[in-house]
């Protein structure tokens, strides 16, 4: 990589930058330096130490919901929906873990869109819109298929299954436990609810099936695939990094909701919107996968490889803050973007919806706070790194 010169001190400190721009250029590194780093090392250290042990933890949440799913639906008792409740919470947790890797197998399936596309779909359209006439209501009152042959494939039909959808119908059909129960005992449709329940959790766990068993087909792959190309391993990780930062963690879980960018306040946006009071959980576990991937920290938490920090250490890239007008590591810079993102979040609500109605303010600043790291992170470290984005972008970044 070619380094960048300063040639005029005095120009660089009047510059100023606007919200999505507030860092200056880079410095760092030498001809060819990206190339130089050992990348089958953070590989490894990212595929086995953080990828494998994930999925296999969400597997084993998934399998635990699904013996959950069995129980409530053959006996089902307010306890035994308690039970189902806090399984599918856990593996909520554990699926923020593995959501960022939109890759292989995972990418081939739209795995992602399928998992766990929010709000869940209620609206029935008659214009031409990519929207269509099937929505969850009519779906669990089998008035346009029989739910045996409602055909889950289609990209359409993403926002009638997956996680939403779970907890719409243990947690949101209606204000207590023992009324959600009705649904399933005493309703005059109560097999199409139990059915309809059975058949999500099944295709939730299929999809998951095939995709942790891509990874441990394809590990070694992965790892071994480590040049310096669009192809190559690193590279598109790297951009699964960006892709979910931006869109899954930034838009989906704060923007949307908060109504940052039309400013219309959407509560029912946000994720585990019938059970909210786990919105900054939810959230928490996501930002903690980010840390974790930036840093190279191992799955358990207990040890730290090789990251994209150690990347940025190597190539010795420097960044202008002009806020503090001064040249600083680009580690020292992201911290520093971390450490604001933890600070806005911990006076977070620990439900979103509530954080909507009562201090909107603050979620707005928290996307703010993300955003200032996601410019960093697509002006600044992609291109010290040599990768080029390989997604479609319309923000403005």
């Amino acid at each position: 990589m070619k380094k960048i010169v300063f040639i005029f001190c005095l120009f660089a400190l009047i510059i100023s930058c606007s919200e999505s721009d507030d860092s200056g250029e880079i410095t760092g590194g030498g001809a060819g330096a990206e190339n130089a780093f050992n990348r089958k090392a953070l590989l490894s250290n990212w595929v086995n130490n953080y990828i494998k042990p994930a999925f296999s933890n969400f597997d084993a949440k998934l399998a635990a919901l699904k013996t959950s799913q069995i129980q409530f639906t053959t006996t089902p008792t307010v306890s035994n929906l308690e039970i189902l409740q806090n399984d599918l919470f856990e593996a909520q947790k554990a699926w923020q873990h593995v959501a960022m890797f939109e890759f292989g197998k995972a990418e081939e399936l739209n795995y992602r869109s399928f998992m766990n596309s929010y709000p869940v779909d209620f609206k029935t359209t008659a214009d031409d819109s990519q929207e269509d006439d099937n929505t969850i209501s009519k779906n669990l009152e089998a008035k346009t298929l029989p739910i045996a042959d409602i055909n889950f494939n289609l990209d359409k039909r993403n926002n009638e299954q997956g996680f939403p959808t779970v907890d719409y119908m243990v947690n949101g059909l209606a204000t207590t436990n023992t009324e959600i129960v009705a649904f399933y005992t005493t309703y005059n449709l109560q097999q199409n609810y139990k059915d309809y329940l059975g058949r999500i959790v099944d295709r939730m766990v299929s999809l998951t099936n095939a995709v942790v068993a891509d990874w441990e087909t394809n590990g070694d792959a992965v790892i071994n695939n480590d040049g310096s190309s669009d192809a190559a391993s690193f590279d598109k990780l790297a951009n699964d990094f960006v892709n979910y930062t931006e869109r899954a963690f930034r838009e989906n879980k704060i923007a949307t909701p908060s109504g940052k960018r039309n400013g219309v306040k959407k509560p029912e946006n946000v994720e585990s919107f019938y059970s909210s009071e786990n919105s900054k959980t939810l959230f928490l576990e996501a930002y903690k996968s980010i840390k974790a991937m930036y840093y190279g920290k191992s799955y358990n938490g207990n040890n730290e490889g090789q990251g994209i920090d150690d990347y940025l250490n190597f190539l010795e890239t420097t960044v202008f803050d002009t806020e503090a007008r001064q040249t600083k590591p680009m580690n020292v810079f992201v911290a520093e973007r971390f450490a604001a993102i933890d600070a806005i979040v911990a006076s977070l609500n620990s439900d979103f919806t509530i954080q909507i109605e009562t201090n909107n303010l603050d979620l707005l600043e928290t996307f703010n706070k993300i955003q200032q790291f996601v410019t960093l992170y697509k002006t600044n470290i992609i291109s010290a790194l040599d990768v080029r984005i390989d997604f479609a972008d319309s923000d403005g970044d």
